[in-house]
């Protein structure tokens, strides 16, 4: 399960590939999509021309919405940029083949909404109100090593409890609302804006304080394949364009962002729902906090080699970007 994806599904993902030009004017660079609402980001650097200014044709390649896909699209070559959550199972994967998370993309941020809220099935409310309600029943949980799974690991250890004291399930995000109304589950661990949807639904509830981030946290990644990092020209300025386009992100208006959104997906997109998305304006990567999940995943043994956060980062490119627009409107 992943932040903000799978919004849109395969058909948007299709169309935004079929859109790309035919002819490539610049050095032709493959970024992936999975239909999620932060896609709309190389949509903008696409309708705003900021990768042609940087002599970049970007081709949008869609990919599954599983756990994986992004960092094996990256290490096969398929793509040579994604947004994707680290996954600490697949750090290995990236230090052996080259990839680097090279910017932060999107966060929870202290006070404000969640993008993972805990949400209980609405007849049982009164039965769970806390992790420590947890034990016994059967629960939806996030692909394990990514971001929210190690949240929910973390609030389980604070009540005493482990994977092992329900029945966790993976299922895709898009039938949760059918298991909720068939109370094939009791609770479930759900992502913006998915959650919201099946709240507003009546089909479930917020496990309270769970709809409020306690502290802030990196969700999405920006990642280079070893490949495109070959080419430090290309690479650097692509930056350059994604970050000019998450600051058009922030100050476009709630028309100029529909538009864009029809045109790209051939559809309205929830403009409350895309209001949600934090995106990190300047790209910098919380070293710390990635860090931290890679301890965290050494201490319960899923590693088979140490790793040291250092190897699968490299900041340099957003620096590059950001020296680069120190004097542009923000």
């Amino acid at each position: 399960m992943r932040s903000r994806w799978a919004c849109l599904g395969p058909a948007a993902c299709a169309i935004a590939l079929l859109c790309s030009p035919a002819c490539s004017s610049g050095v032709r660079v493959n970024a992936g999509v999975v239909g999620s609402l932060t896609d709309i980001i190389f949509h903008i650097g696409k309708e705003r021309k900021y990768f042609e200014k940087e002599g970049l044709e970007v081709f949008l390649v869609p990919l599954p919405a599983s756990a994986g896909a992004p960092i094996q699209a990256l290490a096969t070559g398929t793509v040579d940029v994604v947004p994707a959550p680290l996954n600490v199972n697949l750090a290995g994967l990236m230090r052996e083949s080259g990839i680097r998370i090279v910017a932060g993309y999107t966060r929870c941020v202290k006070g404000k909404p969640n993008d993972a809220i805990y949400l209980v099935r609405k007849d049982l409310a009164a039965e769970i109100k806390t992790f420590a309600d947890f034990k016994g029943r059967v629960i939806v949980t996030p692909t394990p090593g990514i971001w929210n799974h190690i949240a929910l690991l973390r609030e389980l250890d604070k009540a005493g409890l482990s994977e092992k004291d329900f029945t966790g399930k993976l299922v895709p995000p898009n039938i949760l609302p059918s298991l909720f109304v068939n109370k094939q589950i009791d609770a479930a661990v759900a992502i913006e804006p998915l959650a919201s949807r099946i709240i507003d639904a009546g089909l479930a509830v917020a496990l309270a304080g769970t709809d409020i981030a306690k502290e802030s946290s990196p969700v999405l990644q920006l990642n280079y394949s070893g490949r495109f990092m070959k080419d430090q020209r290309s690479a650097r300025r692509f930056m350059v364009a994604v970050l000019r386009s998450i600051r058009e992100f922030s100050r476009a208006s709630p028309e100029e962002l529909d538009a864009i959104a029809k045109k790209a997906w051939g559809m309205p997109v929830d403009i409350k729902e895309l209001s949600k998305v934090n995106m990190v304006a300047d790209g910098e990567i919380d070293a710390r906090s990635l860090a931290s999940a890679v301890d965290y995943a050494m201490g319960k043994g899923w590693l088979k080699s140490r790793i040291d956060i250092k190897d699968i980062i490299d900041p340099s490119y957003v620096r590059y970007a950001n020296e680069a627009l120190r004097d542009a409107p923000k």
